[in-house]
């Protein structure tokens, strides 16, 4: 009995098998379960590498549907907006050659507008000054043709006003 190993066989029957089997039996069975572990093994990543797949895919997809919703975009702007923008843009310019044509008769206007204003201004001032004088009390408006040089009248009546006052029946002494 020494080659044979006792294995149980029908009906709880003790056959009786050659080492030599069992050695290959016992490496046939490792070796399978070995292969059913690989395959196993691979079966995992298998599903892994379909599922990335599947998720390359869909990333590949939304990418594919971005690209197609830009150039239908691309093209509406192409179709639509941009030639409205060339006609916007096309009647733009022709009213700015327009106001070019007319500017230099607007500065000319409003060189003019500011030499009104500015006579308009000085005429103001001369007017204000007038009535002033026109409201100054007889007592200072004397006072200021007599010893001022500013007094707004000419020298001719300045000479008048002079000689009036210093003459003696003017002066307020009586005889």
């Amino acid at each position: 009995m020494s080659g044979n190993i006792p294995r149980a066989g029908n009906h709880g029957v003790y056959s009786v098998m050659p080492v030599s089997l069992c050695v290959a039996l016992e490496s046939a069975s490792r070796r399978a379960s070995l292969q059913e572990r690989q395959i196993k093994d691979l079966e995992g990543k298998l599903a892994l590498d379909l599922s990335n797949s599947r998720a390359i895919e869909n990333l590949l997809q939304e990418v594919f549907n971005s690209i197609n919703q830009t150039n239908d975009r691309a093209r509406f702007a192409s179709n639509n907006t941009v030639p409205h923008i060339e006609q916007t843009l096309d009647e733009d310019f022709a009213v700015l050659e327009e106001l070019e044509e007319q500017l230099p008769e607007v500065g000319s206007q409003i060189r003019d507008i500011r030499k009104v204003y500015d006579r308009g201004r000085v005429k103001a001032c001369e007017l204000m000054s007038s009535l002033e004088w026109l409201n100054t009390p007889l007592s200072q408006k004397l006072r200021t043709i007599i010893f001022t040089p500013k007094a707004p009248i000419s020298n001719r009546w300045k000479a008048v006003v002079v000689s009036r006052d210093t003459s003696p029946h003017t002066s307020g002494i009586s005889a």
